[in-house]
């Protein structure tokens, strides 16, 4: 018995859209997690110049 897989049907469409989609919001959650470390980083390191320029 051989089987073969048609890449076609609905079940894979669906998949592969829904695969996608959580890609795209993962990429979308680490870009936003950078940024709010850069933007925290930004800080501290202003707090810690100002602390130091008397």
């Amino acid at each position: 018995m051989q089987t073969t897989f048609n890449g076609t049907g609905p079940f894979v469409i669906i998949l592969s859209v829904i695969t996608s989609l959580v890609g795209l919001m993962t990429t979308i959650f680490w870009l936003v997690v950078g940024w709010r470390a850069m933007r925290a980083h930004e800080q501290i390191a202003e707090a810690l110049r100002d602390r130091r320029a008397p």
